[in-house]
Parts: structure tokens; sequence; C-alpha cells
């Protein structure tokens, strides 16, 4: 097994993964103009964003929980990184179940402060410049943050796939030359089945850290001036909860994330009310993260 391959010792032409599903076809690529200010259909502009469509909720994995030195870095010849991964003799869970890892070579598993890396990150080595994320969660948002050594920026093309295999989304970004991070996140309510990241110059993948990803709880637009009122009480079922949503738009859907997580969606009614019942229900806080709203629940 090998150790401490060093990524920058890789300055060859890249080498383009494979052409086997679902990593598509790298000619694919339709990349719109980027002016800093307009996202792609269904890209996200920040991770604000992604946390207000997963409602404060989802997973993340912060690829913290393999052990290795700062300043260090470890590679050997894992292809695919998921809860049930030994690496380096340390696992599972690693990271969570719902995500996998895939390199179509080396995984390397960076050290905090490795060419400044403020934090352990993953990437795919030894000619692979692309990394694949393959959802085996069920997932409509997800986010994570990409980097680059330090000295070292390149642009990384960002391909998203459908649960079918079939492209939804495509974008070129600039990862800085700092060892800072680049949030880079989509929102695909039918469901996100894989992310590619592929490096242009480099042949070593895009650098990993912080994804997080879940089902969104989404709303269709919200105006000014909504109001959100819960009420709760005893019944046979247990805590019976209902969350009242008004002065919203008659017709438009509105994602209610409840206490325990789920979502209710609700369609407005024509005097723009829309409401939520849930049973047994836990106390805690009902948000309505497309209106900015939110409101406290007690059960008796």
């Amino acid at each position: 097994m090998r150790k401490l391959t060093c990524a920058l010792l890789l300055l060859a032409a890249p080498v383009w993964a494979q052409n086997v599903a679902p990593f598509g076809d790298p000619g694919m690529h339709a990349v719109p103009p980027q002016d800093g200010t307009v996202m792609p259909a269904g890209f996200l502009g920040s991770r604000a964003e992604l946390n207000t469509l997963l409602g404060g909720g989802g997973t993340t994995d912060d690829f913290e929980a393999f052990s290795i030195a700062d300043g260090g870095a470890t590679s050997n010849a894992n292809t695919v990184l998921d809860e049930t991964t030994i690496y380096e003799g340390q696992g599972p869970g690693l990271v969570n179940d719902g995500a996998s890892y895939l390199t179509t070579s080396d995984l390397q598993w960076n050290g905090n402060g490795y060419f400044s890396l403020p934090t352990r990150t993953i990437l795919g080595n030894s000619g692979d410049n692309t990394i694949l994320i393959r959802y085996d969660a069920f997932t409509q948002a997800m986010g994570v943050d990409v980097l680059a050594f330090s000295g070292y920026g390149d642009n990384a093309v960002v391909d998203v796939y459908d649960t079918a295999g079939a492209p939804i989304g495509s974008m070129t970004v600039s990862i800085p030359g700092d060892a800072s991070p680049l949030f880079v996140g989509f929102h695909h309510n039918a469901g996100i089945g894989s992310v590619r990241l592929t490096h242009t110059n480099w042949s070593w993948s895009p650098i990993l850290n912080d994804h997080t990803y879940g089902t969104a709880c989404g709303s269709d637009e919200c105006p000014g001036g909504a109001t959100l009122k819960t009420r709760t009480k005893t019944k046979t079922c247990g805590c019976y909860l209902k969350a009242i949503l008004k002065n919203v738009i008659a017709g438009n859907s509105y994602g209610f994330s409840m206490p325990d997580g789920a979502c209710i969606q609700s369609v407005a009614n024509s005097r723009g009310k829309a409401v939520a019942k849930q049973c047994p229900a836990a106390s805690g806080t009902v948000t309505v993260s497309g209106c900015n709203i939110e409101a406290g629940a007690n059960c008796p």
C-alpha cells in the first residue's frame, strides 16, 4: 500500500476519467458564461441558500473522521469511499451512509495545513482529474466546498445528473489558488443522482470538503407580510400539530419543515392560507424556509 503520494508531483497533461456511467461524456458540457452574479438553472449561489432549502437539516461529510497528521497526506488504491470503507486501517464510518465518493484511481486524504489547506479534505489522485459524488439516499439539494492547493488554482467543470443518469446541469467554476473554499451547490426536486467535478488543467481532481446533502422543503414565491402560527393539542394519535401560514399567494405550494424533520407541502387556498397538520408531532420549531419565517410549537 503506497503512502504519501504527493498530488503536486502529478503535473502531466490531464487524463480524462473513463467514459462509463454515471460519469457521462466529458464532451457534453454546455458551459454558460459566468459573470459572478447569475447562476445557471438549478445551481445554488451560497451555502446559506442550501441551508434554507434543507430547513437547517441535511447530512454533512466533513472528512474529519480519518486521523492524519497536520501537514501530511496519504494516497492508496481505494477508489470508493463510503460508510463501509476501510482506509489505511481506519473505518468503517469515515463518512455517512447516503453518499459515496468515487475515483478511477487512487483516493487521497489531505491533512490540515497540507499546501495551506485549512482542514482535512479528499481528492482523486494518480492521473484521475475527476471525482464523482454518487447519492445512495434520495437527494434534492446538495452543496460542497471545492478547494485547490495553494499556488495551484484551476477551473473545474461541475456536471450534475438525475437519478436516471441524465445530465441536468453543467457549469465551470474558478477555484482560487489560495486554498480558500469555493461553494458549489445544486437543487433538483425530482432528485440528484450524482455530481462530477473535473479539473481543467491538473491531473488530480478538485479537492472536496464539507459536503452537505438532503431533501429540500421548498416553497413557491412568498410575498412579504406572510405570517405563521401553530396550534397543538392532545389527540388519540398523540400530539396534534397544526401550522397555519397566511397572507401568501393562492395556488402556490409551501413547504413546512416540522420539528421532527418531516416536510409537509401545502397549497394555499383562495384566501392565501396554507395549512400543515401532523400527528404524532414533536415540540420544536416549524419553518417555512421559502418565506423565511418560523414559529415554535409546544406539545401538551
